[in-house]
């Protein structure tokens, strides 16, 4: 398991570029109900990109927060971002787990939605997003980053800063 894990930490180390357009990436995933999609789905709309799982303990249920707390800052500006959350943990994060971990959070917006990528895509998918993770007994630990994609799929901004003022990471 151990090996795994270092595995996992280097093959997720950073290939992220900020001409990257996420929109244009060839992975393919499932969404909480269980339909096939790809990121261009977004495609012509402001998107903020986080991993996490459901089962997660430590660093999600921060990253939870913020990410509520930018939803009602968008809402009170009037303005509209899909928040799309990839899980880390693709082998245990079914469309249940999902739906389950919305319920218990109260994550009821219809712009936030919970992708499982195929086990085989996560190190690169989280080397592309610039996100390391590693097991440690029964956890995934892992870093906080927010992406900030515009319309057309260019990532525009990241954070990374747990602390960070995040009302000014987007336009």
């Amino acid at each position: 398991m151990l090996l795994l894990s270092v595995i996992a930490l280097f093959a997720s180390a950073s290939t992220w570029a900020h001409d990257l357009n996420i929109y244009q990436l060839p992975y393919s995933f499932h969404d909480e109900q269980g339909n096939r999609v790809q990121l261009n789905h977004w495609s012509g709309h402001r998107a903020l990109i986080t991993m996490e799982y459901a089962s997660c303990q430590f660093v999600c249920s921060l990253a939870v927060n913020k990410l509520k707390l930018l939803q009602h800052v968008n809402e009170l500006h009037g303005n509209r971002y899909e928040f799309i959350v990839i899980s880390l943990d693709p082998m245990h994060d079914t469309p249940q787990a999902w739906k389950k971990y919305r319920a218990t959070r109260s994550l009821h917006y219809d712009n936030w939605h919970y992708l499982i990528p195929a086990p085989r895509d996560l190190p690169t998918l989280a080397g592309l997003f610039d996100i390391k993770y590693w097991s440690v007994d029964d956890q995934i630990m892992h870093d906080f980053r927010i992406l900030y994609v515009d319309e057309t799929g260019q990532l525009r901004h990241s954070v990374g800063n747990i602390n960070a003022d995040l009302e000014k990471f987007m336009d």
